[in-house]
């Protein structure tokens, strides 16, 4: 469960007038103009009932803020007891978004009408996290606080001025980017009833076929991306009873393979849909499954015992490594792990799919400083190590590159930490994005920056390089925009539906990627028509 909280917002009043009204709240006035109200009792979905009362009682309008799971953003005006108007920005639990009156928004605010067109822009946002950080620059207030952030923090951190030049420019920028000539086209050849539900591998994914009822499916089918890049059923699989948190569904080279904690046993089928093995579970195999096999066995991390564990299709145990590891990286019959040793230090370490170490080499980080860790692996063997790192208040990220015998070719180190990677090996690129800041271009073999470009969306997603080294970026849940090496802009696209991270190249050399609409949220509910579509990404 991601960032979630609530919080009422009043122009500023009267602390005391408040507090007689909600007793129960902490009332406190942490920026100019405004008044802020949090409490241990407001929550997502019944603050409403919290901002009619209050606005009942005060000769004020009142402004709710509900987030949710660092995805739904609802915004409420009340006044007298009713509600004016609600903003509910777009989202992945299928609840219906709606831009609500900027008008109304504005003037019970007490906010110029001419004012109008940077609100509404603000509205339109599609990253959530961004529209929050703008909103505060426009409104000039706290809105990302609750009780617990008040209590655990200093007031001080949470007073806000208005800016509306940051706004401005956000808005200048957004233009620019809609401004660009495309250069590609995003044409649907493909659209099916149901639900993406989970990619298998090996060009299987799986989905649920509506209606859905009951936290279930009517049928659950494996389907093969063909090589022109449309879906073709291949297995019924409903049998299975698949669930995402309490089992495992692969498909291999050769194999499906099912992992189920429920029934406690392990399946093999081959591609005809002929079962191979059922095998019941033993009391140390843990889930989940962190590498499955072509051969149907697979590696799991067991946290207690401390070791990776590789089992058998028959869950017989094949080998253990004794020491607690990270799920491994795999990568041309390798495994690359990584591990704390006796005096604090990283150790990273390749074995062979036989378990037999092959080499290990000592890192010169303190455990206690490390953020976080991710492998790349590009051509000629080579191995980059990629550690985001705070040290003496200074956040960067430390970048190696090893042989695949782990020798040190080269180290360099990058301002800040990264978010995320990709490596473009046809083209010797590495893509880094730096959170809410940049996206970067490295040289794969001198580890020198080729390109920077500023890029400041919360809510972005590296999803892939295509075959002419261009980089495929989402924001929010159906923008995408393509890049070339030097992070200029060629494409952007509005999508139908949520873009899904399965994307694949076709036959013909081009990007394809699938969207869904309808499905089904956490919660198990559903909005709409359940609806798949596959996009081919293509030259004009």
């Amino acid at each position: 469960m991601g960032t979630t909280f609530t919080n009422l917002q009043v122009r500023e009043h009267s602390i005391d007038e408040i507090e007689k009204v909600l007793p129960h709240c902490i009332v406190r006035n942490l920026s100019d103009g405004w008044t802020t109200i949090v409490s241990e009792h407001f929550q997502v979905g019944d603050i409403s009932k919290v901002g009619r009362k209050l606005s009942k009682a005060i000769n004020k309008s009142v402004l709710s803020i509900e987030f949710f799971d660092d995805d739904v953003l609802r915004m409420t005006i009340f006044r007298d007891g009713k509600a004016l108007t609600s903003h509910v920005n777009k989202n992945s639990y299928n609840i219906p978004s709606k831009m609500g009156n900027h008008k109304a928004f504005l003037e019970e605010l007490e906010f110029d009408l001419s004012e109008s067109r940077n609100f509404k822009e603000v509205l339109k946002c599609e990253d959530v996290g961004k529209k929050i950080e703008l909103l505060q620059h426009f409104l000039g207030v706290a809105l990302w606080i609750d009780d617990r952030m008040l209590l655990d923090g200093v007031e001080s951190e949470f007073h806000y001025e208005r800016n509306v030049n940051l706004v401005k420019e956000y808005i200048s920028e957004q233009r620019k980017k809609k401004h660009i000539k495309n250069q590609t086209k995003a044409n649907v050849i493909m659209e099916l009833e149901g639900a993406l539900i989970n990619g298998l591998g090996n060009n299987k994914i799986l989905i649920g076929i509506p209606p859905y009822r009951k936290l279930s499916y009517e049928k659950e089918m494996i389907y093969t991306i063909l090589p022109n890049g449309t879906l073709d059923p291949f297995m019924d699989v409903t049998s299975f009873q698949y669930d995402n948190g309490l089992s495992s569904l692969t498909a291999t080279d050769e194999y499906i393979t099912f992992y189920c904690s429920i029934r406690k046993k392990y399946y093999v089928f081959d591609y005809d849909g002929k079962l191979i093995s059922e095998t019941p579970m033993n009391a140390t195999l843990t889930y989940p499954i962190s590498y499955t096999f072509n051969d149907g066995s697979f590696l799991t991390v067991n946290d207690e015992l401390k070791k990776t564990i590789k089992y058998g299709p028959r869950l017989e145990v094949k080998w253990e490594l004794p020491f607690y590891a990270c799920s491994p990286c795999v990568y041309n019959q390798s495994l690359y792990f990584w591990r704390i040793d006796e005096d604090n230090r990283i150790e990273l370490i390749k074995s062979n799919y036989s378990g037999q170490i092959e080499v290990k080499v000592k890192l010169d980080f303190d455990t206690n400083k490390h953020m976080n860790f991710r492998c790349l692996f590009g051509s000629r063997g080579m191995v980059y190590l990629f550690c985001s790192m705070y040290v003496h208040q200074r956040s960067f990220t430390k970048i190696i590159c090893f042989t695949d015998k782990l020798e040190k070719i080269k180290e360099t180190d990058l301002e800040d930490n990264f978010s995320s990677l990709l490596i473009d090996n046809t083209n010797h690129k590495i893509f880094l994005h730096v959170l809410d800041k940049e996206l970067i271009v490295i040289d794969a073999l001198s580890l020198q920056i080729i390109s920077r470009r500023d890029w400041d969306d919360y809510d972005l997603t590296m999803m892939t390089v295509d075959s002419l080294g261009r980089l495929l970026v989402l924001v929010g849940n159906s923008r995408i925009f393509l890049l070339d090496s030097q992070l200029n802009l060629i494409s952007h696209h509005r999508l139908k539906g949520e873009v899904r991270m399965y994307t694949f190249i076709n036959e013909s050399g081009n990007l394809c990627l699938m969207t869904g609409t309808g499905e089904p949220n956490e919660m198990g509910w559903t909005f709409g028509k359940m609806k798949i579509r596959v996009y081919e990404i293509t030259e004009f």
